[in-house]
């Protein structure tokens, strides 16, 4: 199974998103990155993690974002896990030393 890539007519997509639900906080801008159709599988052969799941749809296979977060599990199929330090406040929240900076598409 891969995920369906699109091209863009003349660069525009359109769509209507009613935000009179959404709460305070949560960012609700979508977000487009560009990525391979089998999500990085083969260019980074990453087949399993330590953990052993190998199911596509179980697992994160990186991330594209211009904020340079400290909480991915995975870039690139790497697993993201110099200086990895649980947050104090949430079970699933994390810092690790590593970084993720590349361009995003929004």
């Amino acid at each position: 199974t891969n995920y369906q890539p699109f091209k863009l007519f003349e660069q525009k997509f359109t769509f209507d998103v009613d935000f009179s639900q959404l709460h305070s906080g949560p960012n609700g801008a979508p977000c487009f990155s560009p990525m391979d159709a089998d999500g990085g599988m083969v260019s980074f052969h990453f087949s399993s993690l330590v953990s052993g799941v190998t199911r596509r749809d179980q697992v994160w296979i990186g991330y594209c974002d211009s904020q340079s977060p400290h909480d991915i599990k995975c870039i690139d199929g790497e697993a993201c896990i110099n200086n990895w330090t649980p947050a104090s406040n949430s079970s699933n929240t994390v810092t690790s030393a590593t970084g993720n900076c590349v361009r995003r598409e929004d």
